[in-house]
C-alpha cells in the first residue's frame, strides 16, 4: 500500500493526505515521490468503491400559492 505523502490534484480527483492506494493503481507512475509505502493489515485495507446506483428523484408536489398580506385600512 501507499499512502499520500501531501494534497495533490491529478486530472479528474484531488488526493488527500493520507489516502491509501494499492501498489499497482496507475495514479502512482510519474508521482512515486508524492507516497510513502505503509504496512495495511488486511482487515482495514480500503475496499474498492461500490459504483453508486442512481437515485429516483421524489415525486415535486405544486408549489404552495404564496398569499399576499390584507392592506390595512387607515384608522379614523
Amino acid at each position: 500500500m501507499q499512502r499520500a505523502k501531501k494534497i495533490f490534484f491529478a486530472p479528474g480527483r484531488r488526493v488527500a493526505k493520507g489516502e491509501l492506494f494499492a501498489d499497482d493503481d496507475p495514479i502512482l507512475k510519474g508521482r512515486e515521490v508524492l507516497f510513502e509505502s505503509v504496512d495495511v493489515p488486511e482487515s482495514q485495507a480500503p475496499k474498492e468503491p461500490e459504483p453508486e446506483q442512481p437515485k429516483a428523484e421524489e415525486p415535486k408536489s405544486p408549489p404552495k400559492p404564496v398569499r399576499k398580506a390584507a392592506a390595512k385600512k387607515p384608522a379614523g
